[in-house]
């Protein structure tokens, strides 16, 4: 299989990188980012890095618009630190760029994005109304799959953009079942986890609880042999379109869908 990450140098980016490296169904991973990557990687042949100026993406349309397998999207920039206008530059302007490639390549079937709890049109927070805007376009550009993965806070020690270092110690401490917050490497495994899975063709969302149940529920050691279990149930052809059980909910509003169903006891 092969993959395309874009955004690898944050929490959630690194995360994902980690687990494609354990991951033996994923044979190459394209990696569009903004900075070199200072990562240790058992499989580094596997991956091929692109570093690139965001604001001159349509120069990369030739590395995008290959035939990959699943797409994952992790790029995004705190709140905290930008003004509104980059905030929507950099979460709705760039990603609908990216989408539209992605898209107009017709050889991407499935695409996971990274976004966050409490996202809606109605958001009295403007970077919630943003990250709506995202997921509803993702969701209209006719892809076989799309996964939005709602999680809680991010604890990632040393990096920027996630949350405050004194959050990060109370998360990390105090919530202890995580019940609102999330490590960013169970993130990562359940990220890549979910995209081996057989899927039917739809909109799903994960939420939190459902995010912590499948990144806890492989090895942590960086050794992904579920992975390969994962993997093999379908076969390759099946693992973007599959028809293993019925999955989960459909929202009447969105069309979307949780992940779990009858196949859920397989975890």
């Amino acid at each position: 299989m092969r993959a395309i990450v874009f955004g690898g140098t944050g929490a959630v980016g690194t995360a994902i990188i980690r687990a494609l490296d354990d991951a033996k169904a994923y044979t190459h991973a394209t990696l569009v980012v903004r900075r070199r990557l200072q990562l240790e990687l058992l499989n580094p042949s596997k991956f091929e890095t692109h570093i690139i100026n965001f604001e001159r993406i349509q120069d990369f349309r030739h590395v995008i618009e290959q035939r990959f397998d699943t797409a994952f999207y992790a790029i995004g920039v705190s709140s905290r630190k930008v003004d509104a206008k980059y905030y929507h530059q950099v979460e709705v302007e760039l990603s609908s760029e990216i989408l539209d490639m992605l898209s107009n390549g017709g050889t991407t079937p499935s695409v996971h994005l990274i976004s966050c709890m409490f996202v809606h049109k109605n958001s009295w927070l403007i970077h919630k109304r943003m990250k709506y805007e995202t997921e509803e376009y993702l969701e209209k550009k006719g892809f076989d799959c799309t996964f939005i993965y709602k999680m809680g806070g991010v604890i990632a020690p040393g990096y920027r953009g996630m949350m405050h270092p004194v959050q990060q110690r109370f998360a990390k401490y105090f919530d202890f079942w995580r019940l609102l917050n999330i490590d960013a490497d169970v993130v990562g495994r359940a990220v890549v986890v979910n995209s081996l899975l057989p899927r039917r063709k739809g909109n799903y969302e994960l939420c939190h609880s459902e995010i912590k149940m499948l990144g806890n529920n492989v090895p942590s050691n960086r050794n992904l042999k579920l992975l390969d279990i994962y993997y093999s149930v379908g076969g390759e052809d099946d693992v973007a379109v599959g028809s293993v059980g019925e999955y989960g909910r459909e929202s009447s509003s969105t069309g979307r869908q949780g992940p779990w169903g009858t196949d859920a006891t397989r975890f």
